[in-house]
């Protein structure tokens, strides 16, 4: 408790009247009913008169940690509490990164579907001379399905092309 008042001011101020005090967290100037700071004197509230919120005492109390993203390296502030949710140890400045983390390190589910798997042991069969490449980024810096460099030709299955418009309504 940090107030700005005497022993002779708490006595004669009336139990509606607003006492000051200093924040610990944030020095600002912040007041209570002279009820409220009696009470914390009788030990019925403990931090009521040390910070001016609820905000401030929790941030003093569990002051936040800078982190490293695991994703893009990225130095970011997260709170303690949400340190401890994090079982496997990484952390992630937003969602998005988050999910390209996600989608490089996954250990269930499937990454292509069966469609794409499909044509991969097939195309090799049709045309033994043709080089194919498959889930490769080399070609436009982005992941493309299936790749056939001497014709410069791609194929995206079941990709964003397909169900929203990223080039206008056509």
């Amino acid at each position: 408790m940090h107030p700005l008042f005497t022993s002779k001011e708490l006595s004669q101020a009336k139990s509606r009247d607003k006492l000051p005090f200093i924040c610990l967290h944030c020095s600002k100037k912040f007041y209570m009913l002279k009820n409220k700071v009696l009470a914390v004197i009788k030990g019925k509230a403990n931090n009521k008169a040390k910070f001016c919120s609820t905000l401030c005492g929790a941030l003093h109390l569990n002051p936040p940690i800078t982190v490293k993203c695991t994703q893009c390296g990225k130095d970011f502030i997260k709170a303690p509490k949400e340190i401890k949710k994090s079982k496997s140890g990484n952390h992630f400045c937003c969602t998005s990164c988050a999910a390209k983390w996600s989608n490089a390190h996954k250990t269930k589910g499937n990454r292509r579907s069966k469609l794409e798997k499909w044509i991969e042991t097939q195309l090799p069969l049709l045309f033994p001379n043709i080089v194919f490449e498959y889930n490769k980024t080399s070609a436009i810096n982005a992941e493309l399905d299936i790749y056939i460099p001497s014709l410069k030709l791609a194929f995206e299955l079941n990709g964003i092309f397909h169900y929203e418009p990223i080039f206008g309504q056509e």
